[in-house]
């Protein structure tokens, strides 16, 4: 009588049909990932357009990152779109992050005409005050890939020469 079971040899035709089809699969879902990630960074920068442009409407200008260095705000980002949440144009408790780089907001860089806000013509506690902005997320390949500051942000984008997903403004 013979036992019931399978034998070895259906047990590893089995693994190997297995084997290929997550070889096949895999690259696949890792193209979806890729996308969704794309999506999500677009649709997160697009909001953070129409934050830049309701504090250009309240302030006359956007945020610059050129006062920055000095109001890092003991340890908090340096970047720029921080000034929108401290003006309350999130509804969340910190700013996007860009989901190729996760520890990271997106990458923002402005260009700035050297107006103040406030009026009063000092400067002091004011913030300086950008005619046109770049943002960008790093992309599937996570570097900036030399995009550091505004012209080279710029640059970058109007070459097409990165998977840096930008968008720029006003």
């Amino acid at each position: 009588m013979r036992k019931k079971g399978f034998t070895l040899m259906e047990l590893l035709t089995v693994i190997a049909i297995l084997g290929m089809l997550a070889g096949i699969l895999l690259p696949t879902l890792n193209k979806a990932r890729i996308r969704a990630r794309m999506a999500k960074a677009k649709t997160e920068m697009n909001n953070l357009r129409v934050a830049l442009m309701a504090y250009y409407t309240d302030f006359g200008g956007f945020p610059s990152n050129y006062d920055m260095h000095v109001k890092a705000d003991h340890g908090k980002s340096n970047n720029a779109l921080y000034k929108l949440l401290v003006h309350g144009y999130f509804s969340t408790d910190r700013i996007p992050r860009d989901p190729f780089d996760p520890a990271n907001p997106y990458r923002y860089y402005s260009s700035h005409d050297g107006n103040m806000d406030g009026g009063d013509g000092t400067g002091v506690g004011e913030d300086v005050l950008a005619d046109s902005w770049i943002m960008f997320s790093v992309g599937e390949d996570g570097s900036d890939n030399g995009a550091n500051n505004f012209i080279n942000a710029y640059t970058d984008y109007l070459n097409g020469g990165s998977d840096n997903i930008y968008i720029t403004g006003p």
